[in-house]
């Protein structure tokens, strides 16, 4: 039986299946006739990003191995190829129970000969050693070199076979630095997203979010703020993917057609810096409005010390997440004029108003933050998270990320007013 695997295409005997970016077409032949199928079906699904299988082994800062389904949170796991051992701060999802699809990838090292078998699910990262970039595990063939570790050395790992398998568990453990070493091949903690580093940046807010809550208990279910970092991922890719598409045809108009498609496309690249901008501002800012809004809804009745708290997550998550739309809606508004109608000056008049509209809503911003401290502020001396029936409960979660967005505020406020401050400063001495 013999099978060829990519995230595109993967084909076995009497069995093919197309995988695209998230989603598998599946087809089973359902009659065979000279050795060609006249008969068959299809069916669309949607590949979940198993990760590593249950028996994937991990090497331990003491030099011992342990197969994932038996890794702890806080065991102390070899991340990389310096050497560097680091502790497993959550599961982003693990089951233990059930049979799943993995590509069975076996690598031989040139040092020692010796083969070993990473089972891993196609739409995860895996570090090419030639690149030392992090690739889809399906976009890898045969005679691909991937990095592997063996007698302190990270030498190039030989891809010798590949093939689908079905194995016990699956589980995606979290890193400090969201690398990991799986059967000595050194891995991302990351699947979907085809972009490690952008991965570990946008998922930084779920790493802060252990921090301050704890580690969440391993789950199937992936936790809803990895969902949102997902689709932030997804969409930041695609849009600067049709942005920079959109550059480069609009800077080949202007080589072939002259000084007025050379104006266009300065003016094109005004509006695509802004783009950059809104697309970073976006989920830094939007991220924790949408995370209170969340922790605020399903924590409503967890305070009795204060029962205020959720109500100011709640208000404060609607609130913020408006002026993110309303900030973004601002930068391209002026970035659209400008493309349009090349003057600046109506463009800056342009921006001004939609400022003036939004200020009522930074004053209301302002003053539920004055009221959030009074609420949250007051009763941390008294606030107990163990007893749940006791007058002074809070929620341990609710209360701390209530707290954080308190400090955050206070620090964007500061920044703010250093800013205007330095901006005065420079303002008085071009005028005298």
């Amino acid at each position: 039986m013999a099978a060829i695997y990519n995230l595109e295409t993967t084909y076995t005997y009497n069995h093919f299946a197309i995988y695209h970016y998230g989603y598998t077409h599946a087809c089973t032949c359902l009659s065979v006739s000279n050795d060609a199928c006249e008969e068959y079906a299809c069916s669309m699904e949607k590949i979940t990003a198993v990760c590593f299988a249950g028996s994937s082994l991990i090497e331990l800062a003491n030099g011992s191995s342990k197969s994932l389904s038996h890794l702890q949170i806080g065991d102390r796991v070899r991340v990389n190829k310096d050497h560097t051992y680091e502790p497993v701060i959550a599961f982003i999802h693990a089951k233990q129970h059930g049979l799943f699809d993995f590509l069975q990838v076996t690598t031989r090292s040139p040092l020692s000969n010796s083969t070993s078998v990473l089972l891993v699910s196609p739409n995860h990262l895996v570090f090419d050693f030639d690149s030392n970039i992090a690739r889809f595990a399906g976009k890898f063939h045969v005679g691909d070199r991937l990095q592997f570790i063996e007698n302190e050395q990270t030498v190039p790992g030989e891809i010798i076979s590949i093939k689908l398998i079905k194995a016990q568990g699956y589980y995606a453990p979290l890193t400090p630095s969201g690398t990991i070493v799986v059967d000595g091949v050194v891995s991302s903690n990351y699947a979907t997203v085809s972009n490690h580093a952008l991965a570990h940046f946008f998922m930084g807010a779920y790493r802060w979010w252990v921090n301050v809550v704890g580690s969440p208990s391993p789950s199937e279910k992936v936790h809803w703020l990895v969902d949102v970092m997902q689709y932030i991922e997804v969409f930041q890719v695609i849009c600067l993917k049709a942005s920079k598409d959109c550059l480069k045809r609009i800077s080949k108009m202007a080589r072939n057609t002259g000084t007025f498609a050379r104006s266009m496309a300065s003016q094109f690249r005004s509006m695509y810096i802004s783009t950059i901008v809104v697309l970073i501002i976006l989920p830094l800012f939007s991220a924790l409005p949408l995370a209170s809004l969340v922790v605020g809804i399903t924590k409503i009745k967890e305070c009795p010390i204060q029962p205020k708290i959720p109500t100011y997550m709640i208000v404060f998550g609607a609130v913020g997440f408006a002026l993110c739309i309303v900030i973004i809606s601002i930068i391209l508004t002026r970035a659209i004029c400008c493309y349009k109608s090349g003057d600046n000056s109506r463009c800056e008049v342009t921006a001004l108003i939609s400022f003036g509209a939004a200020i009522p809503l930074f004053l209301f911003f302002f003053a539920w933050f004055v009221v959030g401290c009074v609420w949250v502020f007051n009763v941390r001396a008294q606030v107990q998270f163990d007893y749940a029936d006791k007058s002074d409960y809070c929620d341990r979660s609710l209360y701390n990320f209530a707290y954080c967005v308190l400090i955050a505020q206070y620090n964007v406020m500061l920044c703010i007013c250093c800013i205007c401050y330095g901006y005065g400063q420079a303002s008085n001495k071009s005028s005298s």
